[in-house]
């Protein structure tokens, strides 16, 4: 008598099943590796921005204003003086990444994404001058004050964080 075997044995459903739960895993660590370079490459890339506009402010007169923020683009960053634009707006990111800033004493981070964030800078100091998100602003700062902006994504998220007294800066990244 002839068997009539269609179909699949229990051990080539393990199998395969093991097959794809492999791929599926490699698929899902490779897109985490994608989504957290660009976040961390833009994390970089607004610390490279603020560090720019530091020292313009510290070595020019008048006030230098760095406005950071999103559009349909992504992420981008300008300069201001007194008399508007200086150069060209920049991409410092993509629209995969997300931005929330905040500062010591300001409640908890804001989003990025209908309003821009106002950075200045002492020209005696270094320190911030100004800190604002949209229509508020800080504009005083006590020791051990800082600014942070969490810069996320589908990724590991990264902070870059301002010392406000000092200006000093640098990008960690966050668990």
């Amino acid at each position: 008598m002839k068997k009539d075997n269609r179909g699949f044995s229990l051990i080539e459903m393990v199998i395969v099943i093991g097959i794809v739960v492999i791929l599926a895993s490699l698929l899902r660590a490779s897109t985490y590796t994608l989504f957290s370079s660009s976040t961390r490459n833009c994390a970089e890339k607004i610390n490279a921005f603020i560090a720019k506009g530091r020292v313009d402010a510290m070595s020019r007169s008048g006030e230098i204003l760095l406005v950071i923020g999103t559009d349909s683009e992504g992420v981008y960053g300008e300069y201001h003086d007194q008399n508007g634009l200086i150069g060209k707006r920049e991409r410092l990111g993509d629209t995969r990444v997300k931005l929330e800033a905040g500062a010591t004493g300001m409640g908890s981070n804001v989003p990025l994404d209908s309003i821009a964030l106002t950075l200045s800078f002492n020209r005696a100091t270094g320190g911030l001058s100004v800190f604002g998100l949209g229509g508020s602003s800080k504009t005083s700062f006590d020791s051990g004050d800082a600014a942070t902006i969490l810069v996320s994504s589908a990724g590991k998220p990264y902070k870059v964080t301002i010392v406000a007294t000092t200006g000093k800066h640098k990008v960690v990244g966050m668990s």
